[in-house]
């Protein structure tokens, strides 16, 4: 199943719940904290991402916090309300990876896998997006997009561009010295958690080794 079609599936309701317990067994094995709900102290200190200032009521729920190799990680639920537009929303929630390492210095940058058609007819209205000549593979399947151009593409050197494929189908929005990576509308399975993690910190390595 692609990208497109699990947010398409989750935006109408496949998106099923999770069992706390599961998380608290979870968050057990890591070592971790777990918070049942945010009280909007974790809400106020990820503002700074785009993802975390869409439509009201935002909830930050079933939240895992600790450290994991030396660095501070969270994976949360995040749930915001989505206009369909004709008058219609729905509550679009979330898993998010959260990761802060003051080994890394991050410009504000988003990328996410590439929707084709879309992406191609939305970039040749704006040319927003932030390409690379000498990577057409990255160029092609993800769209990178910041509020510094020329910081982004310092960043993103050859060795990122080249091992993009670790990031998975992950959206991944980074600043200073934390980023997040989520897909859109998926709560991640708990069978599948470890791996998303690991994803997360795979990210975290080709950000320190640029």
């Amino acid at each position: 199943m692609g990208i497109f079609t699990q947010f398409k599936d989750n935006l109408i309701g496949v998106n099923k719940t999770i069992p706390i317990k599961e998380y608290e067994k979870f968050a057990d094995d890591l070592g971790f904290d777990f918070i049942l709900k945010d009280d909007n102290t974790i809400l106020r200190s990820v503002e700074e991402f785009d993802l975390f200032l869409r439509n009201d009521p935002r909830v930050i729920k079933n939240i895992m916090k600790g450290k994991a190799n030396g660095i501070d990680v969270m994976i949360m639920e995040y749930q915001y309300l989505f206009y369909f537009g004709n008058g219609r929303n729905k509550n679009l929630c979330q898993t998010v990876f959260f990761f802060k390492s003051d080994t890394i210095a991050l410009p504000h940058f988003f990328f996410r896998p590439r929707f084709f058609l879309l992406d191609r007819i939305s970039s040749f209205l704006s040319n927003k997006y932030i390409e690379f000549d000498s990577h057409p593979d990255f160029s092609s399947s993800y769209v990178l997009t910041g509020k510094d151009d020329e910081s982004i593409r310092k960043f993103f050197t050859n060795n990122f561009l080249s091992n993009y494929g670790k990031c998975n189908d992950f959206w991944v929005e980074g600043v200073g010295n934390k980023f997040i990576c989520y897909i859109p509308g998926i709560r991640t399975k708990i069978n599948e958690m470890n791996s998303r993690l690991e994803s997360g910190f795979e990210l975290l390595r080709l950000f320190c080794n640029k």
